[in-house]
């Protein structure tokens, strides 16, 4: 008698005879083992098809991630932290995002934003009563496992009581924005500063958000050192900042931008060879891009001495003419330099009197001509 044992998952067909149990075992053993491995495939696809959702949701949540901003608010003058402090998130156009207040961690006063991950120009603004607003603007750049930013101190300074007071009396009616981001130019609005008669352009850089204005003159936009501090575009003082600063009235300004420009070699040749120089460039307001600038300097005291001294500057978008003097009886023998500015000199022993004129044109196209006249008698 044979006995006929069918197709057992595909593989295993064979005829065993009835006395050979051997045989017939072996075949239903290798079935049993193909059924198993059928239903842990089975399983596995099951897995890979729950899981798969899952994976392509956490590869989208990666691609458009976000990144933590961090900082700090305090006090200019103590260097402690301002608990409660009102800090508001603005993008380059001074449009509001978000409004936080800070809260007390390890001994300082902390805020936290979170931002979409990408490269992008923000403004921050912190407010507490009793203080003056603070701004700091500032690019937040994006990169791959960099989760964390921190933005650089807001320091806030102290109102008195008299400006206190007289706020209390005042009316606002309307506000203008102080700082606004085109591209990559930071423009700040001079209209919206609040500036003392006769002041001048330092009085006004000094109000600045993130400016630092130094006593050599020296400019620091967000910790930042600027190379260049032009007028209308050109370089009329040569470096010499504090001439321009002690010298232009502060209501001539109409703007201030601060830009990163490509150096003369680089503009020449049409691509980046050296790094750029970062440029604070003063732009007049229309009536004064042409016009006369003076300023003028009279002292007396005792034992009769004297000092005078007068400067003024003619300026139009091609050209500019300085003219110096000085006169007195106290050893001031500093001259004027090839740019008008003026150089200390080396001390002269006894008591002299020194009268000078200086005069100085110079042009954009590089045409100069100077005047110098000095007399010292004893």
């Amino acid at each position: 008698m044979v006995l006929h044992v069918g197709n057992l998952s595909g593989k295993c067909q064979t005829n065993v005879r009835k006395e050979s149990w051997w045989g017939w075992a072996s075949c239903r053993t290798f079935a049993a083992k193909t059924k198993t491995m059928t239903k842990t495939r089975r399983l596995a696809m099951l897995l890979v098809m729950l899981l798969f959702p899952l994976l392509a949701s956490a590869q989208t949540c990666e691609k458009g991630g976000r990144i933590n901003l961090w900082g700090y608010v305090v006090d200019s003058f103590r260097q402690i932290g301002l608990e409660g402090a009102k800090v508001t998130l603005m993008t380059a156009d001074s449009t509001v995002v978000d409004t936080i207040r800070t809260y007390h961690y390890d001994g300082n006063a902390l805020f936290h934003f979170s931002l979409p991950a990408k490269t992008q120009n923000i403004i921050l603004r912190a407010e507490k009563e009793g203080y003056e607003p603070g701004y700091v603007s500032m690019k937040v750049r994006s990169y791959k496992r960099v989760k964390d930013v921190y933005a650089p101190w807001l320091n806030l300074k102290k109102r008195n009581s008299m400006e206190e007071q007289s706020l209390e009396e005042v009316v606002v009616t309307a506000s203008k924005v102080q700082l606004v981001w085109h591209g990559d130019t930071l423009v700040y609005n001079a209209d919206a500063f609040n500036i003392p008669q006769g002041s001048m352009l330092d009085g006004l850089i000094r109000q600045l958000p993130g400016v630092t204005l130094k006593d050599n003159g020296e400019i620091l936009v967000n910790g930042r050192r600027v190379d260049y501090l032009t007028l209308n575009g050109t370089d009329f003082f040569k470096g010499n900042n504090k001439m321009m600063l002690e010298n232009l009235p502060y209501y001539t300004v109409k703007n201030i931008k601060v830009y990163d420009r490509s150096t003369d070699v680089s503009q020449f040749l049409g691509y980046d060879v050296d790094k750029k120089d970062y440029v604070m460039d003063v732009v007049l307001k229309r009536e004064y891009s042409v016009g006369l600038t003076t300023n003028a300097e009279v002292g007396g005291g005792t034992k009769e001495r004297w000092l005078a001294r007068l400067f003024g500057l003619r300026f139009t978008d091609h050209s500019r003419l300085t003219v110096f003097g000085n006169s007195n009886n106290i050893n001031e023998t500093g001259r004027p330099g090839e740019s008008g500015e003026w150089k200390t000199a080396d001390p002269i022993n006894g008591i002299t009197t020194h009268t000078e004129l200086n005069a100085n044109l110079r042009s954009v196209f590089r045409v100069v001509a100077s005047l110098s006249i000095a007399a010292i008698a004893n």
